[in-house]
């Protein structure tokens, strides 16, 4: 297999003291590896993936539970499927080094792509944290309001998400904040939200799976997102105006976890 060429990563444009992460373009991601005793940080970089590689991948992931008698035992996706993922769109380690007659030499990209071909129970890792590593932060509480009775309906109208890059430029790890602003789902959005999440009884398994209409999802994502601060497109920030240009290179991982706070918040406020 080939090695992507390599160019430094244009993925974070920095306005006003803040990171912006550009999703069509390379991207460096922070990653902690176990070798041995030891974790050392890597800095993998990844070309963006499309939506119909993640999608025909979590075609095959089934998790649930099983129940016999009182005992539940939960069952998890065979996590092995992630590693085609890594082997599409890796390019290169940052800052990974190898011995040379007892010197520390940087690796080539060939070097990198040897050692996650001949350690591949790294790949699946490696993808949960950086396709799949975006975070939210805990909800704020306040001491204060715990005797305080929230009978507000009001939606919030915008989904606050954060994941942490390398930055070539600075050479740090930055933490890029961005904010879905999206329009309140209809009562319509809303049962086809319901309708792609089905449970489904596995009889040659006795398992309980829930299954996902993962393009379904996608769809109700792109329906009702205005924009996104915090990420760019090709050098163009994310903006009402020109959704039509962005909206396909939002990653899909971004979406599914955007779409379920988004329609998660309407369950909430209507229970």
């Amino acid at each position: 297999m080939s090695t992507p060429a390599v160019t430094p990563s244009p993925s974070i444009t920095w306005k006003d003291k803040k990171p912006s992460w550009d999703f069509a373009q390379t991207t460096a991601y922070p990653v902690e590896l176990q070798q041995g005793s030891k974790t050392p940080t890597v800095y993998v970089h990844l070309t963006p993936y499309t939506p119909d590689e993640l999608k025909d991948i979590l075609k095959k992931a089934v998790s649930g539970y099983k129940r016999e008698k009182r005992d539940v035992e939960i069952v998890r996706e065979d996590r092995s499927i992630y590693q085609s993922l890594l082997d599409a769109h890796f390019v290169r380690f940052g800052k990974a080094f190898k011995k040379v007659g007892g010197k520390n030499v940087p690796t080539t990209p060939a070097d990198d792509r040897a050692f996650i071909d001949k350690y591949p129970e790294h790949k699946s890792a490696i993808v949960e944290h950086t396709f799949g590593g975006l975070r939210m932060d805990p909800p704020k509480t306040d001491e204060d309001d715990d005797d305080v009775l929230d009978i507000s309906t009001d939606l919030s109208g915008a989904v606050h998400v954060y994941q942490e890059l390398y930055d070539d430029a600075s050479t740090k790890v930055v933490r890029v904040d961005m904010v879905h602003n999206h329009a309140h789902p209809t009562e319509a959005l809303y049962r086809e939200y319901r309708n792609a999440r089905r449970s489904k009884f596995l009889r040659k398994s006795s398992l309980w799976t829930i299954t996902e209409q993962h393009g379904t999802l996608e769809k109700l994502y792109d329906s009702v997102i205005k924009s996104i601060e915090g990420a760019m497109v090709n050098g163009k920030p994310c903006d009402a105006e020109t959704k039509t240009e962005w909206l396909s290179f939002v990653p899909l991982w971004h979406k599914l976890w955007v779409v379920d706070h988004i329609f998660g918040e309407l369950v909430e406020k209507n229970v």
